[in-house]
């Protein structure tokens, strides 16, 4: 799934506009459709139900909401944050008093409310907020009922994982045709709650070249197996790491290899710890490889060697962090010639090489699984 910034975003929403023909109402209109949907799906009790308004397409989108609810027959409030609204959010509102739904002259009491549509910013908004609208936003969150927030919760970013204070506390996010960095780096992911993505009639083919990307559960394709499949027909794992009293690493990791579907299974590990793996593993193979405690440098032509039986290698678990281990970690990186994953001390290790280029001047795939700590000593940012 491409994962947008807000200039992404925006160039997105023109093309499909300009360039396609679609009308800026139209998208609005989808968008308004798709949270109302979400509503009736997720908060089956709610009825009576606040709109708080921006002046933007922000704004514009939660007052389509509010349409579609006043046309179902919910009881809907709508409180404009600005006290005024501009361009398609004009239209909509002036939709609604035709209807005969006009906006609070006051601010209300929000806890009169089963639930708030937060449509005050959108993704073209730049923290931080002040003065009223953070009193606002403040006021939402502290009356404690369930907020569903348009694209992003208001207060946030768009473009990073931070949160801003103050910013809008979501039980659901409904984002559209692409999830944006918020909506999944942390602590902002926690902060949108459920994220939706909802297709507007943006083209996906849009975000072609765009290189951010997440997989989650529901995009892997993990193929159905055959009857008469055999194990060496499934693929040969290589899982290579461990040291004194990280064994139980590569144990782990081995067991859960043969778990998610592997064939085959062999686990490298400093030689004198191999009886240790020997006892834990029993549908696995070990392989002792040159090295006491911890694994040496002479290892290295062992592992590169067993490249011709082994599909894909796994490096790094409980490798333990030392200098020596760096040589090691460059050295695969730069001989191994079928896929690799870099795994926990494999990073930490490349990290404290500080040099990357055996891992940028790699042409076949190289997977890096870092925690927040391993990404902050291999970027270089801040955790």
């Amino acid at each position: 799934m491409k994962i947008l910034k807000a200039n992404e975003m925006s160039l997105f929403d023109k093309i499909t506009i300009e360039n396609i023909g679609i009308p800026s109402l139209v998208l609005m209109e989808n968008a308004g459709r798709c949270i109302f949907e979400e509503i009736k799906k997720n908060f089956i009790h709610a009825k009576n139900i606040l709109i708080v308004a921006g002046k933007g397409n922000n704004g514009g989108d939660g007052l389509a909401v509010a349409r579609h609810l006043f046309l179902n027959n919910y009881r809907v409030d709508i409180y404009l944050a600005f006290g005024e609204v501009r361009g398609d959010a004009e239209i909509q509102l002036k939709i609604l008093e035709n209807l005969g739904l006009k906006p609070l002259n006051s601010r209300p009491d929000f806890k009169n409310y089963d639930l708030i549509v937060d449509a005050i910013f959108g993704t073209g908004f730049q923290p931080p907020v002040k003065g009223e609208i953070g009193d606002l936003i403040n006021e939402i969150n502290a009356s404690k009922v369930d907020v569903i927030s348009v694209d992003i919760p208001s207060g946030l970013s768009a473009d990073t994982g931070e949160v801003f204070s103050p910013s809008i506390k979501a039980k659901i996010t409904v984002t559209f045709q692409f999830p944006k960095i918020c909506h999944v780096l942390f602590p902002a992911a926690k902060q949108c709650g459920k994220v939706v993505t909802a297709d507007i009639s943006i083209p996906s083919s849009l975000a072609s070249d765009v290189k951010r990307e997440i997989l989650t559960l529901k995009h892997l394709k993990l193929y159905r197996r055959e009857e008469d499949t055999y194990k060496t027909k499934e693929g040969h794992i290589l899982i290579v790491g461990g040291s004194r009293g990280k064994s139980g690493a590569v144990a782990m990791s081995a067991k859960a290899a043969t778990r998610t579907g592997a064939g085959l299974v062999s686990v490298g590990i400093p030689e004198n710890l191999d009886d240790i793996l020997e006892t834990l593993l029993i549908e696995e193979m070990t392989i002792p490889l040159k090295g006491l405690d911890r694994l040496s440098i002479f290892s290295v032509k062992q592992i590169v060697d067993l490249q011709e039986k082994h599909d894909v290698l796994a490096l790094g678990i409980g490798m333990e962090r030392y200098e020596e281990g760096q040589d090691i970690v460059i050295d695969i990186l730069e001989k191994w010639e079928k896929p690799i994953l870099l795994d926990a001390d494999g990073i930490n290790n490349l990290a404290d090489y500080g040099d990357l280029s055996s891992l940028k001047n790699r042409k076949i795939p190289a997977v890096l699984t870092p925690h927040i700590g391993e990404f902050s000593r291999l970027t270089g940012y801040d955790t």
